[in-house]
């Protein structure tokens, strides 16, 4: 199966578990920061969070290529280098923005605000790649956006009491 051609195989129960098991993993991402001393959160943290990146990112690439694919990776680097720096570039800020938002907003309203980013990820989706389409779904994305919108005005003005 040449991966780098084909699109992957629609798998609705897998995509459903994988997006359960991201919002666990993803929503719990910064609580060990708070077992961090006082002088190692913010910025320090991102330096031990790159570290944890770093030895997991290959553990679970090799699961996927000896267990899922069962071939060996197609590197190509010259294709994928600048895509993938540019990528891991900005996943990184923005890992760094909402490291602040949490030390300085607080856990129950900083990261919360910052998976906002669900609707930058959706219009990539409606206007680049073209996952949504018609009037009546981008309509509801539009809907939905506007819900989250209002929430996080709210979670804003009211999620933390100083």
């Amino acid at each position: 199966m040449d991966t780098s051609s084909s699109p992957p195989k629609k798998n609705l129960p897998l995509g459903l578990f994988c997006a359960a098991f991201l919002s666990i993993t993803n929503g719990s991402m910064l609580g060990p920061i708070k077992y961090a001393p006082i002088e190692a959160q913010g910025i320090s943290f991102v330096v031990s969070f790159g570290v944890g990146v770093l030895a997991v990112t290959p553990l679970f690439a090799v699961i996927y290529f000896v267990v899922v694919t069962k071939q060996p990776p197609n590197w190509n680097v010259q294709k994928l280098l600048l895509p993938g720096l540019g990528c891991g570039l900005g996943w990184n800020i923005g890992n760094v923005a909402s490291i602040y938002a949490t030390t300085y907003l607080g856990y129950t309203v900083g990261f919360p605000l910052s998976q906002c980013a669900i609707l930058v990820g959706g219009f990539w989706g409606i206007f680049l790649f073209k996952e949504i389409t018609g009037f009546k779904r981008v309509g509801l994305f539009v809907l939905g956006a506007l819900i989250l919108v209002t929430g996080a005005v709210l979670l804003g003005l009211f999620g933390r009491q100083t």
